[in-house]
């Protein structure tokens, strides 16, 4: 059992030691680092309870009172939340980061659309445009003389339109 509860105590500074190298790794933004840090404090948290029950089990297997068994438990467990609080707190960071980049994406697509938008508006404008000169063109040619409304250039109205 002695071997077992200096496990444990490795393993309960080893969860203490990485715990508080959280702060650092969130300050750099590094998501892959949190994904990491995230994944270690399992780890080590998963490594401290297996140590706990195993010595848990001595104790009662001895013939310890399961009052004292449970003290003993109680001073691991508060390590135990500690590392539990961590992980919620990296968890909280993860899902938030990956919420503004999934906002910060959609404005992104947005910006983009509504830019695809104005050039297509621009683009059909355009076009029209073109059009309405080549009817005017093709009507003056067969009557002689300028129509009424067409030969004139719509791109000074869409420039009242920009300013306006």
């Amino acid at each position: 059992m002695e071997k077992l509860l200096e496990d444990l105590k490795t393993q309960l500074q080893l969860l203490n030691f990485t715990r508080q190298k959280s702060d650092g790794i969130i300050e750099k933004g590094n998501v892959e680092g949190v994904e990491r840090q995230l994944q270690s404090l399992r780890s080590i948290a998963t490594r401290v309870e297996e140590f706990k029950l195993q010595i848990e089990q001595e104790k009662i297997a001895k013939g310890e009172k399961l009052d004292d068994v449970s003290q003993w438990s109680v001073t691991i467990k508060a390590e135990q939340t500690s590392a539990d609080e961590n992980v919620a707190y990296l968890r909280k960071w993860l899902t938030e980061y990956k919420q503004r980049e999934s906002l910060s994406e959609k404005v992104g697509q947005q910006a983009f659309l509504e830019q695809s938008r104005k050039d297509q508006l621009e683009f059909e404008r355009t076009q029209l445009e073109m059009r309405l000169a080549y009817e005017g063109k093709n009507r003056e040619d067969k009557s002689g003389k300028p129509c009424e409304g067409h030969g004139t250039d719509i791109s000074s109205n869409r420039e009242d339109r920009q300013t306006s």
